[in-house]
């Protein structure tokens, strides 16, 4: 490991615990080179708030997944689960988020991938 991270490589782990846990966890490594992958998604579908867990652990997110669930359930089209995407998109402009985005979102209405890309994408872009 410490030779992968003299070569500019992170280490980022996707973590399903309560934010307080996450926190402790990712506290241990006490090395920038290891951070989080948050998933909108599954914090949703687990019950977790998204401004609760930006306290514990913003500062060590470098990749976030989008994607949207249903409570305790499965992924659905961006914007028909429990995601707060328009309170998420607030929060990253606000405390200037530099990080990577990897759209990571349901099977769409049509099966053309490229035309539920461009759904997606415009759902993000005319967040308000």
């Amino acid at each position: 490991i410490s030779n992968m991270l003299s070569k500019n490589v992170n280490i980022l782990f996707e973590i399903d615990l309560d934010p307080k846990e996450v926190l402790n966890f990712i506290k241990l490594f006490n090395n920038e080179r290891f951070g989080i992958n948050y998933d909108t998604g599954n914090s949703s579908s687990l019950g977790y708030k998204f401004d609760i867990e930006m306290n514990y652990y913003y500062k060590f997110i470098k990749n976030i997944h989008i994607k949207d669930r249903l409570l305790y359930s499965y992924s659905v089209q961006l914007g028909n689960g429990n995601f707060d995407f328009i309170n998420f998109k607030n929060f990253l402009i606000n405390n200037n988020y530099k990080g990577v985005f990897v759209l990571q979102t349901a099977r769409g209405p049509t099966s053309d991938d490229l035309e539920n890309l461009k759904i997606n994408r415009n759902f993000l872009l005319k967040l308000n």
